[in-house]
Parts: C-alpha cells; structure tokens; sequence
C-alpha cells in the first residue's frame, strides 16, 4: 500500500478501530483463570522474574541498571506476563522479538534524553552566568612572594558573595574560587543534584585538583575568598572549588589580561 492512498487511510482506520475496541470493550475475560494460574505457581513465577531480570540486564547495552531501573522492572513483568499466558494459550507473539523490540525502544529513549541533556560544560557556563556579579574579581590573590596585595574589587558586588577570581598577572596564574555552600545552593535552585555535578565537573577538568590543601577526591579546599579586598567584609574560610578560570571567563565574559610573548611565557 502507497502511505497517504485510499487504501492505506482505510487499512488504518480499520486497524485503529479494532485497536480500540480491543482497549475500550474487550479486556477481563480472561484474569480470572490466569491470576489463578500465577496465583497457584507463584514461586516459579518468582524464579522466573529473577531469571528474566538477570537475562535483560546483559542485553541492555551501555545502560544504567539505577537510572533506568524502572525500565528493567517493567520489560521483565511484561515479558514474564506474556510468557505464561502464552504458555495458556491466550496468544502466539513471539516473545523473543518483543524483547528485542523494547530493548531497542530504551535505547531509543536514551538516544533522545542524551539530545536534551545539558553537558557539563553547558552546566558549568549556566552556573557562573548566574553567578556573575556574586564574585569578587581582582587582579591578584596572592603575590608569588606570599604578602598580600590589597584591592578594591572590579565592578559591583551583589550579595550574597558566591566566591573570588583573580584575573592574574605576569607573576601569578589566574585563579576562581566558587564556595561550596554557592554551588549546592545553585544546585538546589535548578533541581540538579550536588554530587553529581561535581563529579562530572571534576570529570571534564572543570575542577581544579592536584596541589596542596586539595582533597583529590572531592575538590574541596579552605580559602579565605575576601583576603586582600578593600571594602568587602570577612568571609572567613569556606570550603571552595577551584574551577578552570580560562573556561569560566569564555563563559560569562570575566576580564583576563593580555601579556605579552615574554610574560606569558614566564607566568
């Protein structure tokens, strides 16, 4: 049949009808005797689903047996459904084809929710746009010396004080500095959980570890984020995340300074 013919709009219309009339009228006629059966034989049915669940899990390719539980669960028992009441001779499906079929509709859906998701770096660019105005920015933290270098902070301030970026200069690398207690709460106000941006920033490099006072595994440091600012109160000392100040001032337009071949090459 030609898609958009005659025939085809009447082959459809007949088979959605038939379709409806199955849903809508015929349906319960036979639940009494097939609870009756599972009912009878429930351990078996238990072994059953057991079976059938450990067998799904090795045909469900790049899956996430927790993310995507619920889809196990319902496979298994529409499978397991199926199987006895073909058993009793309630239908002829093939039941191996139907597996196969909702395996490939999951794979269907990761595809799609893949397409919708924000990556890390769309989170991380998110995240500090919203936070921008909320960070001290100056042009040093600390000199390589060790003393402190006193500022006034670039631009105006709104509270609360998310965190602190020194744009750097020919003796000091630039450096961002976001407190925890900003990041869990921007987290919590876009229904993202903690823990697993910050694994996946810590994946994708967007975490700064690796050098002294870091825990490695979690990114935390101590750091006193107002040091060395005029005009700011004591923040004392929060736990931070160090995040990749270059990607960060690409994402929401920070200040950096331009050196020249000689200084960059020294800094």
């Amino acid at each position: 049949m030609v898609k958009g013919s005659a025939a085809y709009e009447a082959h459809n219309a007949k088979h959605a009808t038939l379709a409806r009339t199955i849903v809508e009228e015929s349906y319960g006629h036979i639940g009494t005797e097939y609870v009756q059966y599972i009912m009878a034989n429930l351990e078996t049915v238990r072994k059953k689903l057991r079976a059938v669940s450990e067998s799904l899990a090795k045909h469900m390719v790049d899956g996430d047996a927790t993310k995507e539980r619920f889809y196990y669960h319902l496979i298994t028992t529409v499978l397991v459904g199926g199987y006895y009441a073909k058993k009793l001779g309630y239908h002829n499906f093939n039941m191996t084809q139907l597996r196969d079929w909702c395996i490939q509709h999951v794979s269907n859906l990761r595809a799609t929710a893949k397409e919708c998701q924000k990556t890390p770096e769309d989170m991380f660019a998110t995240m500090m746009a919203d936070m921008a105005g909320k960070i001290i920015v100056t042009k040093n933290f600390v000199k390589s010396d060790g003393r402190i270098t006193a500022e006034f902070p670039m631009g105006t301030l709104r509270n609360p004080i998310c965190g602190r970026y020194a744009t750097g200069d020919e003796k000091e690398r630039a450096q961002l500095y976001v407190t925890i207690h900003a990041v869990r709460q921007w987290c919590s106000e876009n229904g993202i959980q903690y823990t697993a941006l910050r694994r996946d920033f810590l994946r994708h490099g967007l975490i700064r570890t690796g050098y002294p006072g870091v825990n490695k595994d979690t990114g935390a440091v101590r750091i006193a984020i107002s040091k060395g600012v005029q005009g700011v109160p004591h923040l004392a000392n929060p736990f931070c995340l160090e995040l990749d100040a270059t990607r960060a001032a690409e994402a929401i337009n920070l200040p950096t300074i331009v050196y020249s071949a000689k200084e960059a090459a020294s800094a």
